[in-house]
């Protein structure tokens, strides 16, 4: 059995949650370029749809960092800026 405080066990839940990052990201680029009418709202789009993405994956670990060293106030405001990305 996987100890989930194990190194390994941190690296595979780390690398899966790239993957999952790399996989929705290029998702989102592709939905964007296709969004986009003129070469420039190809590459807006696109790179937002990115930038979302990476500010999810983001804002999430920086919460719980932050709820870890008892910031509650950086831990919520973390927590707002993800689900104002999630919608």
């Amino acid at each position: 059995m996987l100890d989930a405080n194990t190194r390994t066990a941190r690296t595979i839940a780390v690398a899966a949650v790239m993957g999952a990052t790399v996989v929705h990201s290029s998702f989102n680029a592709v939905f964007g370029w296709s969004m986009g009418s003129t070469e420039f709202e190809k590459y807006l789009f696109a790179g937002f749809g990115v930038c979302t993405d990476v500010c999810k994956v983001f804002s999430l670990a920086f919460a719980a960092y932050a709820f870890e060293r008892r910031r509650w106030f950086k831990g919520l405001c973390c927590l707002v800026v993800w689900v104002t990305t999630i919608c």
